[in-house]
């Protein structure tokens, strides 16, 4: 572990270089002013917004918009309905805004509806009509003064302007405040140091502004990689622009509020900035010699450090942790190789499958050989039933390492399909095989005859077939990861609660049971302790993941032509408006499941305990 650490000191010292010039910029705004702006001048606008799926939103923005202190004639919003499947479009005309619907499965994103907007307005009301272009996401909201304030910004000759992004909902969770101070820190203390330093800024996703000059320059929109705006700020610094910033102009910001939601969008971003650097490194590079040198440093610096370095790091500690604590090393490890688990799940598994396998051969040639071989074994089957669910793999030695193997299948029937219990056995048989050679780590690491090493290789087999604690351990795994899946789908008040009730109890029980008839009763203490430290985990878990308010739940009814609906409305806590999807379903199929499921109004009505003297 010396090696390791080692490792990730040189690693955290070249990351805190590559960063440390951002600390010069805290200083920037308490020792420099801003400059005073030049005569401002009246601009006409138009304000691109790519919607998909935004009914619930959109309304509110339109409505900000037109309510600017800014002339009203001198704004003309425009919303790309794109690959609706709800009434985005109607919503939005109804606000006021300049509707286009665009059904398209093949170019998929932003960058292509956005792309897609500009040609039917160049068509209908002719792009030189406009002098700038405002982007924004379908949840933000402006501020009354906002398109004011980033007009003035606009006179000083800025033909790339950002703006302060701000949060909706700072107050709901401590990832909604996370990611506001992060937006603060970004707009005051990087962008407005860049500012005032005459550097260029950098656009972040929404609420920026650019001019029909640079529009006709890039030919429209073409910007489709999975960070966009970073590739627009990329674009326009390599070409000589400097991206201005207006922190007078604040908009506001949905954010997301549950722990799997952040990680996909932080992932996605990663991917983003990954391609934006494979596509345009070398260019910066080479623009460090530049007119904006200092920009192309800042962008290289700010890329790719945090994502090879982080990478770098994963792939050497988790392996090496793992094996530490398998072998009673330290806890401290785990917890700084935690803190960098973000590289691809599968690189990672292969990583520490190849590391262990080189460990245990350097122990015994044979422990080496069976090691490599399961790896090679559970690779293949995990991959071809459950790739998304690789963390599962390394995830389970750690945790029967600290004593709480039972989260995992309760974790698994939370938050993910059965299929995900197959990593999970992968893990078991990891843990239990390592934990054989640790036990015998004396007598295989002595040297021998050929013979001795084949005797070697079947007691390393026989003790591994043989351990019936594991086969009791992926029994009980199973069982429990389908019937928490299946309790926490059911209809009912408190059921992911019920689930991790109902799936601790079945473990200990399970176990319990387990150990009396191996022979290990004398393991119920430690248990007792897993189960009721799991089982706080898991409420944790759904504290974040799945945070209702079952203290307003209201049973309401509506109707159609056709049908009367009884609807059991359950609100959520935090809020989300893109947490939704629509489900078609066709008349055939309706009708079919009519069929089966067909019960008397009445029925309905007593099962949903409405009152039938309000009908």
């Amino acid at each position: 572990m010396e090696i390791v650490q080692l490792v990730n000191i040189v690693l955290s010292i070249i990351f805190f270089m590559c960063y440390a010039y951002q600390f010069v910029y805290l200083a920037v705004p308490f020792l420099k002013k801003d400059q005073p702006h030049k005569p401002e001048t009246l601009h006409r606008y138009g304000v691109l917004i790519a919607a998909r799926n935004e009914e619930a939103v959109i309304g509110n923005l339109v409505d900000s918009i037109k309510a600017q202190d800014y002339p009203t004639e001198l704004v003309t919003v425009f919303v790309v309905a794109d690959n609706c499947t709800d009434t985005t479009a109607a919503t939005a005309r109804h606000a006021g805004a300049v509707v286009y619907e665009r059904q398209n499965k093949e170019q998929v994103g932003k960058g292509y509806a956005l792309n897609f907007l500009l040609d039917h307005i160049d068509q209908d009301y002719s792009l030189d009509s406009f002098d700038g272009f405002f982007v924004f996401d379908a949840d933000n909201l402006l501020k009354k003064d906002y398109i004011s304030q980033m007009n003035r910004t606009f006179s000083d000759g800025y033909d790339v302007l950002t703006s302060y992004r701000n949060s909706k909902n700072y107050g709901d969770n401590w990832i909604t405040a996370g990611y506001s101070l992060w937006f603060l820190r970004e707009a005051e203390y990087l962008n407005h140091a860049r500012m005032l330093l005459g550097t260029s800024c950098a656009i972040s996703g929404t609420g920026f502004l650019f001019s029909r000059e640079i529009m006709r320059k890039n030919n429209g929109w073409p910007f489709h990689s999975l960070s966009e705006d970073t590739e627009f700020t990329v674009r326009n610094i390599l070409e000589g622009e400097r991206v201005g910033y207006c922190g007078d102009a604040e908009f506001f910001d949905e954010q997301p509020t549950g722990l799997s939601q952040s990680f996909r969008q932080r992932m996605r971003w990663v991917r983003g900035n990954a391609q934006v650097f494979f596509r345009e490194g070398w260019h910066l590079t080479r623009g460090l010699g530049g007119k904006n040198s200092l920009s192309c440093l800042d962008l290289l610096l700010s890329i790719p450090p945090a994502i090879v370095l982080t990478v770098c790091s994963v792939v050497v500690s988790v392996p090496a942790t793992v094996l530490e604590l398998v072998g009673g090393g330290p806890i401290l490890p785990l917890l700084v190789t935690s803190a960098f688990s973000f590289a691809a799940p599968c690189l990672l598994v292969l990583a520490a499958g190849a590391l262990v396998s080189l460990h245990c051969y350097a122990l015994s040639m044979p422990a080496g050989v069976i090691m490599l071989v399961l790896f090679v074994v559970m690779y293949l089957l995990y991959f071809r039933f459950a790739p998304g669910c690789a963390y599962n793999v390394l995830l389970t030695p750690i945790a029967c390492v600290l004593g709480i193997p039972y989260v995992m299948p309760a974790a698994n029937g939370l938050l993910q399909q059965p299929v995900a219990v197959i990593p999970t056995i992968c893990g078991v048989v990891t843990y239990y095989f390592l934990e054989g050679i640790t036990a015998n780590e004396t007598s295989l690491g002595t040297n021998g005859e050929e013979e001795e090493l084949i005797g070697r290789f079947q007691e390393i087999i026989r003790q591994f077939v043989g351990n019936r604690e594991m086969y009791l351990m992926i029994a009980v795994f199973i069982i429990v990861t389908l019937v928490v899946y299946l309790l926490r789908r059911l209809s009912a008040d408190y059921a992911w609660t019920i689930a991790i009730v109902v799936g601790m109890l079945m473990q200990y029980l399970g176990f319990f049971a387990g150990y009396l008839q191996i022979g290990q009763s004398s393991r119920t203490m430690q248990l007792t302790v897993g189960c009721i430290v799991s089982a706080v985990f898991l409420l944790v878990i759904q504290f974040f993941f799945f945070n209702l308010d079952y203290t307003r739940t209201e049973r309401v009814q509506f109707e159609d032509d056709e049908y009367y609906y009884y609807v059991k409305a359950v609100p959520k806590r935090y809020v989300s408006a893109k947490a939704k999807t629509v489900k078609k379903i066709s008349d055939n199929a309706r009708n079919r499941r009519a069929e089966r499921e067909a019960v008397t109004r009445k029925e309905l009505l007593e099962d949903m305990d409405i009152d039938m003297d309000d009908e």
